[in-house]
């Protein structure tokens, strides 16, 4: 399947709108923390699913997927409406987001993913600090655009 340069331009739209969402939730995460305010992952997803919105992405319905702790190893976690998991220093966050923008003219597949992102929250005093895992995998979105391009 071939891109229009339509389509590839939507592409790298929904990847900087997605990184951005994903570093504001890391950043929503790390200063909750720090002023010892309790964040749930539901309050992670409901963060990301409002940007979502107001970036005019869609996703699959379990988009994103927001894992703490031992949740982060199940593949498609869905962090409950009631009693989802407090987030606390010293162990793994996970935040696994996919989307496009929702218009008729974007590819019929998600074409931007953002997938892996993982923060050890104990050593993490900045925004920048926490980015340090999840940029091993941002590899893959530039790959593909050096590819499409």
């Amino acid at each position: 399947m071939e891109w229009t340069p339509e389509q590839l331009k939507m592409h790298r739209e929904a990847a900087r709108l997605l990184e951005g969402i994903k570093n504001e939730a890391f950043s929503f995460v790390l200063a909750s923390l720090n002023e010892g305010i309790p964040v749930t992952e539901r309050d992670v997803v409901s963060l990301i699913r409002q940007r979502f919105e107001e970036n005019f992405l869609v996703a699959d319905p379990e988009v994103p997927i927001v894992a703490f702790g031992a949740s982060a190893a199940e593949p498609h976690y869905a962090a409950p409406v009631k009693g989802s998991k407090v987030i606390t220093r010293g162990n793994v966050l996970l935040i696994d987001l996919w989307g496009k923008i929702d218009i008729e003219e974007a590819p019929s597949w998600y074409c931007a993913v953002l997938s892996a992102s993982v923060v050890f929250v104990p050593a993490c005093h900045s925004a920048r600090s926490a980015a340090v895992s999840w940029e091993k995998m941002w590899w893959c979105t530039r790959m593909i655009e050096s590819l499409s391009a």
